[in-house]
């Protein structure tokens, strides 16, 4: 049995002193200790310690050299603890665990929870029975007493066989926030807590993985992806056997390949400019409402006159999806339209014709115009390219768009300059039906009759509403745009979420119930959750985080400071993962949740407090939480049996085949 390290020795309002009585004890911030009456523990957790020579050392020692050793002098120490938890265990199978409304009497001994020891093992068990809540509960993390500053000193402070365990498919739609300093663990930390469910869990949950910095997508022996393909391989418990599809999108050559026994598809390549539309491409811009208006009516013009015009229906479909709504190529079309058309159309002059005249007419003059095709260019990394056309013998200038530097592919139709002549020409002659204005523009390629010889009308890998589809299917998409400029990546990603809101928005809440619960994975949360963002009211990561759990929607956001996250936002975060930091906002807001701020500036990686309403108590739980890499070599040793394994039982199934064939030719 442990011997006390202490007594109560005095009581302040929210915290208690103890005097420190076992010599060989120093007390450690976040150090957890416990007093015990009959079935009654009540934990207590360091928070800060004094200690005094009780006389002035001037007057025990005069001579340094022949100064006595500064223990034989009479001390005193205290530690100052907060009134942790109270676990009464009248049920062991489910022990009470409550917010302690009384201290400890006075004078009552003082032990630390140690791992080694057998009663600290059992409060911890009974800790961690308590404390957590029904339904399908996976082990995401360790209780621990105490900070490990190092590798070596975690068996001095973790309680491995007394795990915190959270139903995530409960949780997560009511969103996560992870925050720490760099180099706290974050990141590692999620990526544990998704290996943790993908080999424990029995419910399925879609995961979408922002990877903004290639670090989720390696593949390579015990890399995550790897590694969370092992674990689903491995789980019998799921339902569903849902695929792992990790999209790499980059400007360079398209592959396919599958890994793990096909649980993992690794797929690269470009994406299909058709996938995007304006209110994706004005949530990148940050644009005001009256400019997103501005800009939503000019590509629906330039679509209505696409839609009126007689160029072949194949090419029509270019522009226009199932409902006749304009494409993303029609905003890679916009730019290259003011260049070949508008800047012909009396721009200049009293007189306005064509399409600039439909146009001005609703109020967007050339320098809108212009603003829009410099922001489209630049946000989706285009650019224009003057191809030669002959006219006879005269040469005439045709800008087309080139793609070659944009992870967004455009169709060849406005690649190639007779192609596009020909769809400039069908619109020009669309706007004297539509809009009955006769006056047309001096366009120096009005008369060039070449056919073109475009084949392909369409380009790149990657469809955002295939990546939706899987994604609402179950599967785990890891999105790798590490690879790409940040605005491209970011016009994707919206894209992508903004589409998995709507689609889940038109379901009742029966059949949300019966569908998994979808997580959003993303590093860097404060790039779409800064006060300054969330104004705007295109911001689909905002719209999520407010409604997002009506529709089985959750956030599971990464950032190095809280308080970046607008506020009203940041109260819509219902499980908190605070790991280290010194940035003192921070430390404040964990404060005022029960987090205590003295043990934030030194903890280890990945040591840190969880708060959520899902567990029976609602108070921060100290915890480690295991980094993914530190599940590679169990996980690994199981994979490698259930594949030798699968094998033994496959050979027995042909031996058997084999046997009963031979037994029916010896009957015949």
């Amino acid at each position: 049995m442990s011997k006390p390290i202490g007594l109560i020795y005095s009581w302040k309002t929210d915290h208690v002193e103890v005097v420190l009585t076992r010599e060989n004890y120093r007390p450690g911030i976040g150090d957890i200790l416990y007093t015990k009456q009959n079935n009654r523990y009540v934990l207590l957790q360091i928070v800060g310690f004094e200690g005094e020579l009780p006389i002035g050392s001037g007057s025990i020692v005069k001579d340094l050299e022949e100064a006595p050793p500064i223990y034989s002098a009479e001390t005193s120490m205290y530690a100052n603890a907060y009134l942790f938890f109270e676990i009464r265990n009248i049920n062991s199978e489910k022990p009470l665990v409550i917010k302690p409304y009384q201290p400890p009497p006075l004078n009552t001994p003082v032990y630390v929870l140690h791992p080694k020891d057998p009663e600290s093992e059992k409060i911890m068990n009974l800790l961690s029975k308590g404390i957590t809540g029904e339904g399908e509960t996976v082990p995401i993390g360790w209780l621990r007493s105490g900070i490990a500053p190092a590798k070596e000193l975690r068996e001095e402070k973790y309680f491995t066989n007394a795990p915190l365990n959270l139903d995530l498919s409960l949780s997560i739609p009511k969103h996560f926030l992870v925050a720490g300093q760099t180099g706290a663990g974050k990141t590692t930390s999620v990526m544990g807590i998704i290996i943790q469910w993908a080999r424990n869990s029995g419910k399925n949950i879609a995961w979408l993985i922002i990877d903004r910095h290639g670090e989720y997508s390696k593949t390579e022996n015990n890399g995550f992806a790897d590694l969370l393909a092992k674990a689903l391989f491995m789980n019998d418990k799921l339902e569903v056997k849902a695929k792992i599809y990790e999209f790499t999108v980059n400007e360079g050559e398209n592959r396919t390949k599958s890994l793990s026994k096909d649980t993992v598809v690794l797929l690269s390549g470009t994406m299909n400019i058709s996938s995007i539309s304006v209110y994706d491409l004005a949530n990148v811009l940050d644009l005001s409402p009256d400019k997103i208006s501005d800009l939503e009516e000019t590509i629906d013009i330039i679509g209505s006159l696409i839609k009126a015009s007689k160029i072949d229906d194949a090419w029509k479909r270019v522009f226009l999806n199932e409902r006749d709504e304009p494409t993303g190529q029609v905003i890679a079309l916009l730019p290259i339209l003011v260049d070949n058309v508008f800047r012909y159309e009396g721009i200049g002059e009293q007189k306005k014709k064509g399409i600039y005249r439909v146009l001005l007419n609703a109020g967007i003059d050339i320098r809108k115009l212009r603003t829009y095709r410099r922001l489209i260019l630049g946000t989706l990394g285009l650019s224009r390219k003057t191809a030669i056309v002959r006219v006879g013998e005269a040469s005439k200038p045709v800008t087309v768009i080139n793609d070659n530097s944009s992870v967004f592919k455009v169709s060849p139709l406005l690649k190639d300059p007779y192609s596009l002549i020909m769809i400039m020409k069908a619109m020009v002659n669309a706007v004297s039906e539509v809009y009955n204005i006769r006056e047309k523009g001096a366009y120096p390629w009005l008369g060039i009759n070449v056919k073109p010889e475009v084949t392909v009308i369409e380009s790149g890998t990657f469809s955002i509403d295939k990546i939706v589809e899987n994604i609402n299917n179950g599967e785990t998409v890891i999105l790798d745009v590490s690879k790409i400029p940040l605005g491209q990546g970011d016009v994707i990603v919206q894209s992508i979420i903004r589409r998995l809101f709507e689609s889940r928005m038109g379901l009742g809440v029966d059949r949300i119930k019966e569908l998994p619960p979808i997580a959003i994975v993303s590093e860097e949360a404060p790039l779409y959750l800064s006060p300054d963002k969330v104004r705007s009211p295109y911001n689909v990561f905002a719209r999520i985080a407010r409604e997002g759990r009506k529709f089985g929607l959750g956030l599971i956001a990464i950032t190095q400071l809280a308080t970046q996250i607008e506020r009203q936002i940041l109260a819509n975060f219902n499980t908190i993962i605070a790991l280290r930091t010194k940035f003192v906002s921070d430390i404040n807001y964990f404060s005022n949740i029960g987090i205590p701020g003295e043990t934030l500036t030194s903890l280890g990686d990945r040591e840190g407090y969880l708060y959520t309403p899902d567990l029976r108590v609602k108070e921060p739980i100290p915890i480690y939480i295991p980094g993914y890499f530190e599940l590679a070599e169990d996980l690994s040793r199981e994979y490698l049996e259930k594949i030798r394994n699968v094998k033994e039982t496959e050979k027995k199934a042909l031996t058997q085949i084999f046997k009963n064939i031979e037994e029916e030719d010896e009957d015949i």
